[in-house]
């Protein structure tokens, strides 16, 4: 199955990250329900908010990686925009899901799909509005 993905940060060219929301939708007309959102984290990033204790539990070695739910943890540093891609086909392939091809969507066909997607919908409206509005004794 092909999946549609967006990742509502911005990347620069050859730029590492330690962790990542991955937004997906299966490539399918008939589907109306919600995306799935997905955040991968480095060791890197993990180290910041698991305990040390939790840390050791989870025995995540170089390369490989534990998913709970909808966060996975990579034995890696950190990635490039590639790798969390993989990372992502991975992720599907362990969740069940058959996956053939990832391709980029837009922010908008992922709008209202996940808590993520609305709060930032109404993150730019707000900042719309507030772009309307002129300020006291502007001509």
């Amino acid at each position: 199955m092909k999946w549609k993905y967006y990742i509502p940060a911005e990347w620069k060219p050859d730029e590492r990250q330690t962790w990542e929301d991955v937004w997906l939708l299966p490539d399918d007309k008939t589907y109306h329900g919600g995306s799935i959102w997905l955040t991968i984290d480095s060791l890197t990033s993990a180290v910041e908010y698991l305990s040390e204790e939790q840390m050791r539990s989870l025995k995540v070695p170089a390369g490989g990686f534990h998913i709970d739910g909808t966060d996975m943890i990579v034995g890696v540093k950190d990635f490039t925009r590639e790798e969390i891609l993989n990372w992502t086909k991975v992720w599907l392939g362990e969740s069940g899901f058959s996956v053939t091809e990832l391709f980029e969507g837009t922010f908008e066909d992922f709008e209202g799909t996940n808590d993520e997607a609305r709060a930032i919908a109404q993150a730019k409206e707000k900042l719309e509005k507030d772009d309307a509005i002129e300020p006291d004794g502007a001509t």
